[in-house]
């Protein structure tokens, strides 16, 4: 059972979205978020800063805190947001090149997350869990869903259509990077209630986006309860902001990994160690724009100037586990592990990932401060990745990017403290 609910918050001013809503922040590099944040002091960038984003500055987590929360008060005091009082749910397409997903964005209480009814695919950092509550503790603000897949169902997929139909949007802008983002809003207690009866049959949603974002929210709520410190009535500090997606509307692309150097093996003795495990075909192709493989079980690797494809022979490599027949897996499991000598996937410096959205840019712009070897992956499924979650097992690091993201910076809501 999915128990969606409809919230009080804040949603941006429609004449304020361009300047307020924020690019995806994975997109960016701490540089990048730097520069970006200074050209726009009005943009929800600058209420979600990290140690990261002061390269230049020596300040502490506390001070980083109070800049954010300030910011998001001065963004609230000049009418950037606005906001609604009756509960509401909201209906949110995202459109980009050529890609629609239409979701539904309202609260699930945490303890659906404690109960197990939140499948996850990804392992989570404590540390980044511990900074999440620090934000959510001292900011007492959230603006980024939480991103959720369901099993594709055609009555849900009807009553939102027939909702978008009928209401008109209060909201329809596109961003610099051609996203657009297209919402209405859903405050009918009559719509609200058969929006809700639909989704109580689903039995369980998949994070696409927003593990440690999860997993904070209920280490924070824990917390709360532990110290004496939780409000007796349910609200905002005990349920978490969501979006969910149909599956079959969503986007994978795929991680592409560069290795830092071969370790101690020559080039020669490189390509006959693999030769035991694929078949090697030297591409005609340039390295800048290597072709991208095709099917599970192929590879795309360009190693300094050269290309070459890489097909497993034998793929036969995984058990009954979901996870080790993965493209990812068998890279890390084959090559990366046994051959370049990369035994920590999450710390080792010699590796990088790099997500589809950067695509040959951001590899190659690694190879061109001498990263030696890049290994493109075909994409998981996302039937793969609700079977690795079903499976109650996780991915290696940087497996799935789903894209478009849900941005940050659209809709706000405040803890009972602030």
């Amino acid at each position: 059972m999915t128990s969606v609910c409809a919230f009080a918050g804040f949603v941006v001013d429609p004449a304020r979205a361009h300047d307020v809503i924020a690019p995806a922040y994975d997109s960016l590099s701490p540089a990048e978020r730097v520069r970006y944040a200074a050209s726009n002091p009005d943009n929800f960038l600058n209420a979600m800063r990290t140690r990261e984003d002061y390269p230049e500055e020596s300040i502490d987590m506390p001070r980083i805190l109070k800049r954010n929360r300030d910011t998001l008060r001065r963004l609230i005091d000049i009418g950037c947001f606005r906001a609604f009082d009756e509960p509401a749910l909201f209906i949110y397409r995202l459109s980009q090149g050529g890609h629609v997903q239409t979701g539904l964005v309202g609260e699930l209480p945490v303890a659906e997350i404690d109960r197990g009814k939140v499948l996850r695919h990804e392992q989570t950092r404590i540390d980044h869990e511990r900074l999440l509550v620090e934000y959510q503790t001292f900011v007492g603000a959230s603006s980024s869903p939480v991103a959720l897949a369901y099993h594709a169902d055609e009555e849900i997929r009807a009553l939102k259509s027939a909702l978008v139909s009928r209401l008109e949007p209060i909201l329809d802008t596109e961003s610099d990077d051609g996203l657009r983002q297209v919402l209405w809003q859903v405050s009918d207690e009559t719509d609200i209630a058969r929006l809700r009866a639909v989704f109580s049959r689903v039995p369980v949603t998949y994070l696409t986006d927003g593990h440690h974002r999860t997993a904070a929210a209920s280490r924070y709520v824990a917390e709360l309860v532990r110290t004496g410190r939780a409000p007796v009535a349910d609200g905002a500090w005990n349920h978490v902001l969501v979006a969910l997606f149909p599956h079959d509307e969503l986007n994978v692309l795929p991680f592409s990994r560069v290795v830092r150097d071969l370790g101690l093996l020559a080039d020669g003795a490189f390509l006959e160690r693999l030769g035991a495990l694929f078949d090697i075909e030297k591409l005609d192709a340039d390295a800048d724009m290597a072709p991208l493989p095709e099917a599970p079980g192929t590879f795309t690797m360009v190693l300094d100037d050269r290309c070459y494809r890489l097909t497993l022979r034998d793929r036969a490599v995984n058990d009954n586990s979901p996870v080790h027949g993965l493209d990812v897996s068998i890279l890390q499991d084959l090559v990366l592990g046994p051959i370049l000598g990369i035994g920590d996937s999450r710390g080792d410096e010699r590796l990088e990932y790099v997500s589809g959205t950067s695509g040959h840019e951001g590899v190659n712009h690694l190879r061109r401060q001498g990263w030696r070897v890049a290994f493109y992956c075909h994409p998981a499924s996302i039937d793969d990745i609700m079977s690795v979650a079903d499976a109650g097992e996780t991915m290696p690091p940087k497996s799935t990017c789903f894209e478009p993201k849900v941005r940050s910076g659209l809709f706000l809501r405040l803890s009972e403290s602030t």
